[in-house]
């Protein structure tokens, strides 16, 4: 078994300065684009300020951080700081971007008018959702920062966008990744042994079971998708989705397999089970957006990772404690 001692810092990104952080949690929820930090400082507010860039370290992972938000207590026993930060991509969000109104004049690639979005601020996308032609005028917006621009068309083919932890790079994943009803037999990327769970609750939740997805373009460019279930008569259709951005097959069938697989009873089970310093596999951290297969005591199952919360807190001793809290999407079949 590898023996590792935990670590964390919380450092200013332009001399690399350590910040005195006592505690720092990083989560993102599962629906969201950014991650979120709160840390707990001791002493004053001379190192840092909003705006400034962040990296936090955990048993070797790293996340960076725009602060967002400070705040200071003062008691007769002392003074505490709390800051709060957000993801770089907030950069590309209200306030720190404006919001701008386009009308798309050319044919173009759903990737290529993301990417279009991105110049000349120095982040890239890696673009690993469904892609597609979308002719010249049949989408435009109106108040949408670049971010904003990105996940709506992302959204068009069932997808969605991720900020990397710490690079400047968006990633696009589909929403399901695969039809839930093979997860059990797919290869997962993450399996957790049921040892390593500290505790598991789990949270179920009826959802209509819809058997007919019916999408559709808005303009004259528009394409028309209907989609069933396979064995299925579409008896039970989902209500119908338009947008504009639905001008292909590719994306009508992305968004028509995000609506099937996301309909159905299920259950969101999260986990808390400690973080292992990165290169162990044993306890490594879990990603959004990953199939996660558990070795539990009451015998194994499958999910999808969606939100996640990494945590590291020192007690009055000095001792760190490191956790892993993950919501995993499940099925009831």
């Amino acid at each position: 078994m590898a023996i590792y001692r935990p670590e964390m810092g919380l450092y200013r990104v332009s001399d690399g300065l350590e910040l005195p952080a006592t505690s720092i949690t990083v989560s993102i929820d599962g629906e969201a684009a950014m991650w979120q930090m709160r840390a707990d400082l001791r002493g004053g507010l001379s190192e840092v300020e909003y705006g400034t860039e962040v990296e936090a370290r955990i048993n070797g992972y790293s996340w960076r951080f725009v602060v967002s938000t400070i705040d200071d207590d003062r008691s007769n026993d002392g003074r505490s700081v709390t800051i709060g930060g957000l993801s770089l991509s907030a950069r590309l969000a209200a306030p720190y971007a404006t919001a701008r109104s386009v009308v798309v004049g050319m044919d173009a690639l759903a990737q290529q008018l993301a990417a279009a979005e991105l110049e000349f601020t120095g982040w890239d996308i890696d673009w690993r959702c469904a892609d597609w032609w979308v002719p010249a005028g049949a989408w435009s917006y109106q108040d949408l920062t670049p971010l904003g621009a990105i996940s709506q068309i992302a959204r068009a083919g069932g997808g969605r966008v991720r900020a990397d932890r710490s690079r400047l790079r968006l990633v696009t994943t589909p929403r399901y990744p695969s039809d839930p009803a093979g997860w059990s037999s797919s290869t997962p990327d993450v399996t957790v042994a049921g040892r390593r769970v500290i505790r598991v609750t789990t949270r179920w939740a009826p959802k209509p079971a819809y058997d007919r997805a019916v999408v559709m373009g808005r303009t004259g460019h528009g394409v028309l998708v209907v989609a069933t279930r396979s064995g299925a008569y579409g008896a039970n259709p989902a209500p119908e989705v338009v947008d504009p951005l639905i001008t292909d097959v590719d994306a009508g069938r992305g968004r028509a397999q995000e609506i099937l697989w996301s309909s159905g009873d299920g259950a969101i089970s999260t986990l808390r089970l400690p973080l292992a310093a990165a290169g162990l596999v044993d306890g490594a951290l879990i990603e959004p957006d990953q199939l996660v297969r558990v070795m539990d005591t009451t015998g194994p199952w499958s999910g999808l990772s969606g939100g996640v919360q990494v945590t590291g807190q020192r007690d009055r001793d000095g001792k760190l404690t490191v956790y892993q809290t993950v919501e995993v999407e499940r099925r009831v079949h």
